[in-house]
Formats: structure tokens, C-alpha cells, sequence
């Protein structure tokens, strides 16, 4: 069961926690483990998983003119722009940030380097002393001086307009003469201590960067946009969705010339191998997106309110209720930029569901996945299901299973997805229960929120409890929609009315647009007896009282000090215990020390 499994991984974490508190690096430290040189074989095995992960989750969203694959032949001219070019994003801030070693984070830059790739706009032209991406470089290196000493900082660079200089446009037109492919590289960071900012050089275009995307489009043939970011972007300078005209306030209007728009995100260490890896077809793009890319920001339900939008970024409701995401747009009928699920592949695949089976305890969707293209892929198939109309408000459609599935060229194969029949239950704040509602529950498959087809439909015949629980912290819709909560649960000096969507809300049951390009199903009726279910388990919850370890003997350490004050927190039992830093999480894992007294 699925709430089972979030509680009891939920129940570990926070016993973790509580039991490595007072840890100390001194333990790291003097085992050695600190040394350079014993971690670099481990080093090097995670970062090739690091790298392939990267691979496998990049998404593709156009290819026009089949701008990409870009050739794999060792000395192929290409011409690298923007600031994420020598200055990619690996990851978030704050504690989204992991240290490597400096030679260990691959950028952009590097990954053409290492292979083998002629960086044309790195070429010193017509005897000059330095190349356009040494000017680059040097500029935002320049710029990292004012930031030295600062902890935990992560300066993104804003390069300068090419055209605005003799030089800067001598050397585009230049490696136009040589290439026909120019890679834009667009980076930009987010995360703790950096929240985004709904502005230009944010979510949106800088007027730098629209200036020189403009110049590429117009001097080279083919012109590869990479997003090297976190969240989403605005995508109407690319696609122009949203039928903005030129001198837009927000950059919004769509550039002419623009092939290829690729989403590498910020992929760790090897990012930059793994990324020419992608481009240049050694592995076929199969990632897909796990957000909905709206096409104008405020499409987006908490828009108004989200960080700074309403001049308040330390308080936030969260209005969205049960629609989140996909579940939001669908239900409401919102057209999209790129739908949740959605990622192109240099090959094509038709996804043909040849059967589905129910019970009360699985659904098992069988499909057939053929590459009808003439490169070797893979491709995700996605299963997604719509529960009845009822008395509980409910999405349009639920993502239940997907599974990834590689093909060969002019192949097939088979897949099974199951996932748990009581998985198409909603919760009921009435009855502290989850109730599958009496009705037609409909099962869609295909690859995307976007593009599926309906494969069957189950209809059961009564209501049917597969669960009872408690509501906690005294938070319903509707105390909420009431004000009428209490405050001390989500730290309010008094509680505050809150208008959550529902049914009743705007635009709600929309027809939602969804196609089925490629994808097709044998169609089944199947129908569900609630006699058949097992009887619904029955979940008390409770704070209960948590055992925190705190140090006896290392007198210098905060543990210690909460130790000797006994200040414990409602619900908590302090269990002084002997520490020692001698040890490392190595030693626990091995069974010399217990983690209770890890210091």
C-alpha cells in the first residue's frame, strides 16, 4: 500500500536524523577518509552513473529540420554559445549544492573538448590575440573576483550583447563561415537562499540573451538552444505560443532561426560529457518532462502569490488542493507549451495496448512498443487513469505507472505496467478515509498527459473503503475555506481563510484537448464487485514519543548542552549515550559502533 510505504520510509528518515545530529567531520577526518586519494576510484564509478543518469533523463522538446543528432565524427566544427557554456549549473544552491573537486565538475566547454569536437568560435580570427570564448571567459572570471570569500554563492553570468562590438560580430560572422551549427547554451540557478524571480534573466529572456539568440538565428543555419536549468522557462521566444509581437516587455516575442530546444537541466558533475553524448545521438534523447511548461506564466493556478509575486515570500498557501501540476491543466482545460510526460526521440514509436486486466487487488496494462523509425531508441510508456464523477472532487487524470522500454530499429517490444487497484482511491476528509467512488474509472495509455488513448474502462459497482485514517493537525478544505484551524499548526498568528480550487471554481471540467498520435489500444470493458475487496485497514496516527540520542561525554558539543539542560520537546525522550569520533558511517555500516552513538 502506498501511504504504508511513505510512513514507514518517512518514520526512518526522521529516526536518522534524530540519531545523527551532533556528527562531526572530525570522524571523516581521521580515517582517512578525507584523503584525495582514496576516494578516487569510487569517485570515478559514481560519476560514470552520474553521467549515464544524465543521459537517460535529458528531454528533447523540438527538433526542427532535424537540427539534432549533431555528427559524432572527431573534428566536427561547431560554435558554442552562452553562459552555460563555461559556467554550467551542475545544481541548486544552498543544500542543493554538492562540492566535486574542480577538475571533477565537466563542463559544457569540456565535454566538446574531450570529444574531440573543433570549437570554431574558440579560433583566434584575422591575427587577433584572443578568441570570442576567451573573452567570455575572461569577463566572467573577472566578475567571480568580486564574490571571492563568499560561502555558498552561485554567480550565473550575464555575458554582453555579441553585435554590440566590432569584434563580438566580426568573430559570429567568422564561425558562421565555418560551422553551420551554433549550440546556445542557457544556465541559470535556483534554490536555496536563490529563489526565482519572475522577471527578465529569470524565468524569462535577458535582453542580452534574446539580442544574441536574434544574431545566431540570423547568421547560422541550424541553431541548437540547451536549457541548463532547474525550473522552468518562459518558451514563447522559442515557440511563439503565445502570439507575443516584437518589443515585447518580457522578451516573450518568438525568435526566427531557432531549430533545436533541448532541456539538459543541471545534471551534475559530468554534465557536459553527458550532454554531447545526447546531442550527437550516442544515446538516443528518452527523457521526458516531469512538469507541465505552461505557455505564459500566469497560466500557472498560484502565479499571483508564489514567492515574491504578492510581496510575502516567508508565508505561502497552497491553494492548488488536489490540483497540482498536470492534474491543474487537464482538469481545467489549459492549453500548454509542453505537457507532463512529454519528450521527443531522434526515432519515432507507435504504442499499441493489446490488453488490460482487473481486479480488486492490480491493473496489469500489457502494450506492444514499435520503433517504426531507423535509429535504435527508447521510449516510455505512461498509463494513466480517470476516476468517476462523485461526491469528492477528483483530477481529469492520474499518472498510475510508466515503464521505459528500449527498441531497435524496425523492432518491437512488449511491456507490462501494474500498480495496485486501490491506487485509484481519493481520500474523503468526512469519512478519514480513501474511497473508491461507485462508477466508470478509465484507463488511458500512451506517452504523454497529452497524447494518449483509451484503453478500458472499469466499472465498479458500489463504493468500496480501502482505507480509514485520521485527519492530522486539524487542517480540512473545510476549516480552511473557513479560517477556522488552528493557527499554531502552520505557524500563523490566527488562522486565515483560504480559497482552495474545487469543483466550483473556474473553468473546471474544461474539455481538455488530447490526442493520440501513434499510440492505439483494443479496447476492453471490465467491471469491479466491491464484495471482492479485502476489508480496509484501519490507521490511527498519533505523535507519539521519539527517542533523540544525546552525547553524555562530549562536553563541547551542542548535543551535550541539550543533554545537561533536559529541555526536551513535548513528545521526545532524551537517551544519553557515550559518543566518540573515531568512527566514520563506514564503521556503522560494518557493525563496529551503532548509529546511536555516532558522533
Amino acid at each position: 500500500m502506498k501511504n504504508r510505504q511513505v510512513r514507514k520510509f518517512l518514520a526512518i528518515s526522521l529516526a536518522a536524523a534524530m540519531a545523527t545530529g551532533s556528527m562531526s567531520t572530525t570522524a571523516f577526518a581521521a580515517s582517512g577518509y578525507l584523503d584525495p586519494n582514496a576516494s578516487i576510484e569510487r569517485e570515478k564509478a559514481n560519476a560514470e552513473i552520474s553521467q549515464y543518469a544524465a543521459t537517460q533523463g535529458m528531454v528533447l522538446m523540438e527538433n526542427k529540420d532535424q537540427a539534432l543528432p549533431i555528427s559524432q565524427e572527431k573534428g566536427t566544427k561547431v560554435a558554442l554559445y552562452g553562459n552555460g557554456v563555461y559556467n554550467t549549473i551542475k545544481g541548486g544552491t544552498g543544500s542543493g549544492n554538492v562540492n566535486v573537486r574542480e577538475e571533477g565538475n565537466i563542463l559544457v566547454k569540456q565535454g566538446f573538448e574531450d570529444a574531440g569536437y573543433d570549437i570554431v568560435n574558440n579560433h583566434k580570427y584575422d591575427g587577433e590575440e584572443t578568441s570570442f570564448l576567451e573573452d567570455r571567459i575572461a569577463e566572467y572570471n573577472q566578475e567571480l573576483k568580486k564574490y571571492e570569500g563568499q560561502l555558498n554563492f552561485n554567480y550565473v553570468h550575464n555575458e554582453p550583447v555579441y553585435g554590440d562590438t566590432e569584434k563580438g560580430l566580426a568573430d559570429v560572422e567568422a564561425a558562421a563561415k565555418e560551422t553551420d551549427t551554433a549550440i546556445y547554451v542557457l544556465a541559470r540557478t535556483s534554490g536555496e537562499g536563490k529563489d526565482r524571480a519572475i522577471d527578465k534573466g529569470d524565468y524569462y529572456l535577458s535582453d542580452a540573451e534574446k539580442a544574441n539568440l536574434t544574431l545566431l538565428g540570423q547568421k547560422f543555419e541550424h541553431v541548437i538552444v540547451v536549457l541548463n536549468v532547474g525550473g522552468i522557462v518562459d518558451t514563447n521566444f522559442f515557440n511563439g505560443l503565445g502570439g507575443y509581437t516584437k518589443g515585447d516587455e518580457y522578451n516573450r516575442d518568438k525568435i526566427e532561426g531557432l531549430d533545436a530546444l533541448f532541456l539538459m537541466s543541471q545534471a551534475g558533475m559530468n554534465e557536459g560529457h553527458a550532454l554531447v553524448q545526447v546531442l550527437n545521438g550516442t544515446y538516443n534523447p528518452s527523457g521526458k518532462l516531469t512538469d507541465t511548461w505552461a505557455i505564459d506564466y500566469k497560466d500557472y493556478p498560484a502565479s499571483a502569490t508564489i514567492s515574491n509575486n504578492d510581496g510575502n515570500s516567508l508565508e505561502e498557501f497552497y491553494q492548488d488542493d488536489i490540483f497540482v501540476g498536470y492534474r491543474y491543466f487537464d482538469t481545467f482545460g489549459k492549453k500548454v507549451a509542453y505537457e507532463f510526460g512529454y519528450g521527443l526521440s531522434y526515432t519515432d514509436f507507435e504504442i499499441h495496448t493489446d490488453s488490460v486486466e482487473a481486479d480488486e487487488d492490480q491493473i496489469k496494462v500489457s502494450a506492444t512498443v514499435t520503433n517504426t523509425g531507423t535509429a535504435d531508441g527508447k521510449e516510455v510508456v505512461e498509463v494513466y487513469f480517470s476516476a468517476p464523477d462523485g461526491e469528492l472532487d477528483k483530477p481529469y487524470q492520474e499518472l498510475a505507472g510508466y515503464k521505459k522500454v528500449e527498441v531497435e530499429a524496425g523492432k518491437s517490444q512488449k511491456v507490462e505496467i501494474t500498480f495496485d487497484t486501490d491506487d485509484m482511491a481519493s481520500y474523503d476528509e468526512k469519512k478519514e478515509a480513501y474511497v473508491m467512488e461507485a462508477g466508470d474509472y478509465t484507463i488511458r495509455v500512451g506517452n504523454s498527459s497529452r497524447n494518449n488513448a483509451e484503453a478500458a474502462k472499469i466499472s465498479l459497482d458500489t463504493e468500496v473503503v480501502t482505507e480509514y485514517c485520521d485527519n492530522e493537525l486539524g487542517l480540512t478544505k473545510e476549516s480552511m475555506e473557513a479560517g477556522s484551524y488552528d493557527a499554531k499548526y502552520v505557524m500563523e498568528d490566527s488562522a486565515t481563510a483560504v480559497d482552495l480550487l474545487d469543483s466550483a471554481s473556474e473553468d473546471f471540467g474544461t474539455k481538455v484537448d488530447i490526442t493520440a498520435d501513434g499510440v492505439s489500444a483494443d479496447h476492453k470493458d471490465l467491471s469491479l464487485k466491491s464484495q471482492d475487496f479485502p476489508n480496509a485497514e484501519t490507521h490511527t496516527y498519533g505523535n507519539g514519543e521519539i527517542t533523540a540520542y544525546v552525547s553524555e561525554n562530549d562536553e563541547n558539543s551542542d548535543s551535550y548542552a541539550y543533554a545537561q539542560s533536559e529541555d526536551k520537546k513535548e513528545g521526545e525522550k532524551l537517551e544519553k549515550v557515550t559518543t566518540s569520533d573515531s568512527y566514520t558511517l563506514v564503521d556503522v555500516v560494518n557493525g563496529k559502533m551503532v548509529l546511536s552513538t555516532f558522533s
